[in-house]
């Protein structure tokens, strides 16, 4: 949705990127975090914002996130999702390791 706001083409993004669109929509699809950052660097080179990613959070909703989501939503304090979004971080990416 991100890309779409900009009139760019995800699609033409995802395979300049070396990604298969068709991951996201699949149970389980995960893309590895060098592939997220290319597809960033990407998006940087195609949108003339410079703050662009702000208006990520117009197109985020925690439910992509499936329940780790929603226990994101239910934490008391921000401190607290970022402990439990530090703590859950192996569901998201292949990162080995978060720090708060």
């Amino acid at each position: 949705h991100l890309m779409g706001k900009y009139n760019i083409d995800p699609q033409d993004v995802f395979i300049q990127t070396g990604l298969d669109p068709r991951l996201m929509h699949r149970e389980g699809g995960r893309y590895t975090q060098e592939q997220i950052i290319a597809l960033w660097d990407e998006m940087e080179r195609r949108i003339p914002d410079p703050c662009f990613g702000l208006l990520g959070a117009e197109c985020f909703h925690p439910a992509y996130a499936g329940t780790l989501g929603f226990a994101l939503l239910m934490s008391r304090s921000l401190r607290d999702m970022f402990e439990r979004l530090v703590r859950f971080s192996t569901i998201l990416g292949d990162l080995k390791s978060y720090r708060f």
